[in-house]
């Protein structure tokens, strides 16, 4: 897998407080209500929406609407996945050795 990195810059909403409230925009199989509020708010001109992660616990995601909002996109990082045929056991990162 590679991680690319980019800046983003505009107006996004942010509902990284609301899952306590909103339980629907976070659950992890069921999309409809987390796709209509990206679709109102689409629909109103907002740029994207900031979240955080349905499955990484700690992690942070963007919803952008607009590309052109997405600048200076660069490769960071490999990374390898170990998978057993079943389940992913270990994730490690492929760096050059000096």
């Amino acid at each position: 897998m590679r991680v690319y990195a980019a800046d983003l810059a505009g107006r996004f909403h942010d509902i990284r407080g609301v899952r306590a409230r909103r339980p629907a925009y976070y659950h992890p199989e069921r999309y409809a209500v987390a796709q209509e509020l990206g679709s109102r708010l689409r629909a109103g001109g907002s740029d994207g929406i900031v979240y955080r992660s349905v499955r990484d616990p700690g992690g942070e995601c963007a919803a952008v609407f607009r590309p052109r909002l997405i600048a200076n996109c660069r490769q960071e990082r490999h990374l390898c996945y170990v998978w057993n045929g079943r389940d992913i056991l270990t994730i490690y990162e492929k760096r050059m050795l000096s």
